[in-house]
């Protein structure tokens, strides 16, 4: 069964250089939404952006070096050829793997090239007269034309971003994450912001991402003690990269508490208690110094061991009461198996 999904409608481009920036992001957006086919969860971005955008957004989901430029689902061509009459069980066997594995790979292919030309089809619709007569050939129309080849057309002729411009792609890294929302979708936001940047010959510096990525973090109040570790395990800035970063942050998010209590959520929310219920004030614990605990799901200093929780041993060895799918009760401070830094 394929996964195709019905493009999202793209809005009309002005034409005009200053609405560009804003206009890019909304159809990054879609195209990213475009279609279930892509590999790596990404809609048709692989069809869309130049190469170093590619692997720039790729490297902001921690892919691991060297990271290759895109490639959609080939033609996998004629099907097997059917075996004959005197075909051993062996070779029936082989042929019937042969030949899912075959109409897998075509229906994928299929479907993706589906979604490559909704997409086109709704994208050629949202150009500005000017624009779409540029691109027109006389003999072909818009027939030889990809979305990649419209974007590279539209970057060349209004992608240079002005001061005004810059600022408005700038704020989008500004906004601040919020506690009920997705981490994934808010990093992947951040990235297709430096992939703009960079498309337009206005890249932020490694650091700069960093710093953008921890000031929108910072807010919520859930993963200062996460970013804090992250910094001294990489005391050299030229090493804190946001790739790495993201890793870190989304690893901690996958396994934190996410108990709903005001001091977690970074605000002074009212407690919603029933009557029947009364509110019971929670005193944090003291912070202990470094290395007194480890816990393999939750990391270093979080006030309790990796040794699963007991009514038993509660009051005299804290143990893990929210353990992460893999967990190594056995783990300690330094010998951590494994676990989260």
């Amino acid at each position: 069964m394929t996964t195709s999904i019905v493009p999202t409608t793209i809005p009309t481009f002005s034409g005009t250089s200053a609405d560009f920036p804003a206009w890019q992001a909304i159809f990054l957006d879609a195209c990213a939404s475009a279609s279930g086919t892509c590999t790596f969860g990404k809609g048709l971005l692989g069809y869309a952006l130049p190469d170093a955008a590619w692997i720039a957004i790729r490297t902001a989901d921690g892919a691991t070096p060297p990271i290759a430029t895109f490639a959609g689902h080939e033609n996998p061509g004629l099907p097997p050829d059917l075996p004959g009459p005197t075909s051993t069980a062996l070779e029936l066997s082989r042929h019937s793997a042969n030949w899912t594995h075959w109409t897998h790979r075509n229906e994928m292919y299929k479907s993706q090239q589906r979604d490559l030309t909704a997409f086109k089809v709704n994208l050629i619709s949202a150009l500005d007269p000017s624009t779409l007569a540029r691109l027109t050939d006389p003999v072909l129309g818009t027939r030889h034309l990809t979305i990649r080849l419209i974007l590279a057309d539209l970057l060349t002729n209004y992608g240079t971003l002005t001061p005004a411009d810059i600022s408005r792609n700038e704020a989008r890294l500004r906004v601040p994450y919020q506690p009920a929302g997705n981490l994934t979708d808010y990093i992947t936001q951040q990235a297709q912001a430096h992939a703009i940047a960079a498309s337009n010959g206005q890249g932020f510096p490694e650091a700069q991402k960093v710093k953008y990525l921890i000031d929108g973090l910072g807010p919520s109040n859930l993963f200062q003690e996460r970013i804090t570790h992250w910094q001294i395990q990489l005391p050299s800035v030229s090493d804190q990269t946001f790739a790495l970063l993201s890793v870190a942050v989304k690893s901690y998010d996958a396994n934190r508490d996410r108990s709903a209590t005001s001091r977690t959520h970074g605000y002074a929310a009212p407690v919603l208690a029933s009557p029947a219920q009364p509110v019971v004030t929670r005193i944090p614990k003291q912070r202990l110094p470094s290395g007194s605990t480890y816990c393999w799901t939750h990391g270093p200093d979080r006030g309790h061991d990796s040794a699963l929780w007991t009514t038993a041993t509660a009051k005299t060895k804290p143990g893990c009461r929210h353990p992460s799918a893999g967990h190594q009760p056995t783990a300690t401070y330094t010998q951590r198996l494994g676990g989260t830094n």
